[in-house]
Parts: structure tokens; sequence; C-alpha cells
């Protein structure tokens, strides 16, 4: 299953990215949400939910599939603020 590990480690990278951009501007709640999503917010009900239909192979999908939805939650998240500062910027000028 280091397959499927190795294909959710992409979306790491935008994660970290989108974490660490929303903490540096003061958005803390946004970043402690992320920070939270990937081990509390998905892994833990995917573990309750995957785990008896799925068995071994339940658990071993369960972090790509966490990393998955905390991809698509970031990137919400990312997108929202790039579009608001930069609506802020251009209004500036």
């Amino acid at each position: 299953m280091i397959r499927a590990q190795s294909l959710s480690l992409p979306f790491l990278g935008w994660i970290l990215l989108t974490s660490f951009l929303l903490q540096t501007i003061g958005k803390a709640l946004s970043a402690s949400i992320i920070a939270f999503a990937r081990q509390g917010l998905f892994f833990i009900p995917l573990l309750f939910t995957i785990v008896p239909i799925l068995g071994v192979l339940g658990i071993q999908l369960c972090t790509p599939i966490a990393d998955a939805c905390t991809f698509i939650l970031s990137l919400f998240l990312g997108i929202r603020v790039l579009k608001k500062d930069l609506n802020a910027a251009l209004a500036e000028k």
C-alpha cells in the first residue's frame, strides 16, 4: 500500500503551504482547521467507517483519503484567501 501513500504525497505540499500562509497572515482559525483536519476531522471518522468494511485495506487507505480530503479543504481556504487579497490589492490601485 505504499503506492496509495505515495499518491497522496503531492497533496501535502499544498496543505502545508496553505497552513503556513494562513498562520503568517493572521488567519489562526483557518490554519488551525487545516492542521486539525487531516488527523482529526477526516482520519478518525474514516477509520470508523472504512475499516469495518475493508479491514486491513481500509486502514491502509485511510491516510491517503484523509490527505485528499484535507487537500480539498485547504484548496478552498487557500484560494478564498488569495482571491480576497488580490481583490484588495487591485482596489488599492
